[in-house]
């Protein structure tokens, strides 16, 4: 249905990027749900800088350490993302965590 509608076939003159280009968004969800859940844990898995700055607007203790007003903090992805108590088995790669029958802790990003 899709390669009909979308001329995608593989004898179709145009380079795999450009047949890929041609795929609307709702037909990569819709269609390819195999892709986005892979995508979403492809992005858990590597993800592992700072990605979050805030600078502090009062003093905050945060474990009995006074992070002064003006100080700035990061918080480390991965400590979330390879943390056992929010994925089961988080150094395995595993695409289906994000399907709706799971359980759900390990569901617990926006769709």
């Amino acid at each position: 249905m899709l390669e009909n509608n979308m001329q995608l076939t593989s004898s179709s003159s145009q380079p795999l990027h450009r047949r890929l280009a041609m795929i609307l968004f709702n037909v990569w969800e819709d269609k390819l749900p195999s892709v986005d859940i892979i995508i979403r844990e492809t992005l858990r898995v590597i993800a592992s800088g700072s990605v979050i700055r805030r600078n502090v607007q009062n003093d905050v203790v945060v474990d009995g350490i006074v992070i002064k007003r003006g100080d700035f903090l990061t918080y480390q992805v991965a400590d979330a993302h390879r943390n056992p108590a929010i994925y089961t088995n988080p150094d395995t790669f595993d695409p289906d965590r994000y399907l709706l029958g799971r359980k759900i802790k390990e569901r617990h990003f926006p769709s």
